[in-house]
């Protein structure tokens, strides 16, 4: 595989169903109609979507992203 590829890992759309919910933080509100589309295209509508504005600690990063997955057997 290529350099820095985690094979352990499933797919974004595999994993992406075991999503429940998101948690965004964004610097900018301006960027969150794109921020969103971005989401919606990778997670779908069924994730649960908070958006919070706030600084973030690390100045090199535009939005940071915490969720809530499901482990266990893939989502169906």
């Amino acid at each position: 595989g290529e350099a820095g590829e985690q094979p352990d890992r499933p797919a974004l759309p595999a994993a992406a169903a075991r999503f429940l919910s998101l948690r965004v933080y964004l610097p900018e509100a301006a960027d969150a109609a794109h921020v969103l589309r971005r989401l919606r295209d990778a997670f779908g509508t069924a994730v649960a979507i908070e958006w919070r504005r706030a600084d973030l600690c690390r100045a090199e990063l535009l939005v940071e992203i915490e969720g809530v997955a499901v482990l266990g057997s893939p989502a169906r």
